[in-house]
């Protein structure tokens, strides 16, 4: 058999890139929550959600209604947990639970993935924005460095508004438009979060959607001025809602499942890690 010398040489640096993939070391899972742990009929009058940090539970509910922070189907399992909302839910903190990575998981970088179901007549006016998830990047207290925020961007109405990060820092930086999960059906979403370093404006967002990149931010600040920096808690829900209230007149309910933090990419699967990285300008035929 005769070897071309240039795809030689194409797959023998293949060969590398397999061998030193094969040795790479998988990231670490910090957080992992599908639920099932609790039981089927949990509202948040019972007490926190049993994987979830005391103490950081905001529970409301609504005359006539009940409890709008509670439990339902999962995507693949008995549970899911599901925000419930209608226009006659008042503005102000509603239902959130939150979770403490303390200790040796203080990270400065981790990816978080999660699944939601977003039901296509949810509707709101959102001139103010609201808030999703919270990444909080202190380890007490509500001063600074800032929270990021996993927002919706302030737009005419939900439907035509935008998925976002935000903070006073970084300002918003855009990741997708609502109208591609509203869809009342089960969408993995997953979104890594790089702190600047000390001094260097190097932070870094990426988002992806159903295991496809979406967007990709570079360079970025979250804190001018504090160094040390770790994301040491986060949470999960609508926190913070206290802007103009909902508009649709009938019960709808934005459903969380199967969260995880990782401090690698972790495939809709589940699966940590991911494909080694190809090393630029590789192709091989």
């Amino acid at each position: 058999m005769k070897w071309h010398a240039p795809l030689a040489a194409k797959y023998a640096l293949l060969l590398v890139c397999l061998i030193l993939g094969a040795g790479t070391v998988h990231g670490e899972v910090l957080f992992h929550d599908d639920f099932e742990s609790d039981p089927s009929d949990w509202v948040c009058a019972d007490g926190q959600l049993s994987q979830w940090s005391a103490g950081y539970l905001s529970c409301k509910q609504t005359a006539g209604f009940g409890f709008e922070w509670k439990m339902g189907p999962g995507r693949n399992s008995n549970n899911a947990v599901y925000a419930w909302k209608s226009s006659s839910v008042p503005n102000g903190y509603r239902t959130e639970s939150q979770k403490w990575l303390t200790g040796t998981a203080v990270k400065k970088e981790i990816y978080h993935r999660w699944y939601m179901k977003w039901p296509e007549g949810l509707e709101k006016d959102i001139s103010q924005g609201f808030k999703l998830w919270r990444y909080i990047l202190r380890e007490n207290g509500f001063s600074s460095p800032p929270e990021i925020y996993l927002n919706i961007r302030p737009n005419a109405s939900l439907s035509h508004s935008s998925l976002t990060i935000y903070n006073p820092a970084s300002g918003y930086k855009d990741l997708i438009a609502v109208s591609e999960f509203n869809d009342d059906a089960w969408h993995c979403h997953e979104l890594r979060i790089k702190l600047n370093s000390d001094g260097v404006s190097d932070g870094m967002l990426q988002y992806w959607l159903d295991g496809e990149l979406v967007a990709t931010y570079s360079n970025l600040s979250f804190s001018d001025s504090v160094t040390g920096l770790g994301i040491h808690r986060f949470g999960v829900g609508i926190g913070n809602v206290s802007d103009p209230p909902w508009l649709n007149d009938e019960w709808l309910a934005i459903a969380f499942d199967d969260v995880v933090i990782s401090t690698d990419y972790i495939d809709p699967d589940g699966s940590i890690g991911g494909p080694p990285a190809r090393p630029a300008g590789l192709s091989v035929e």
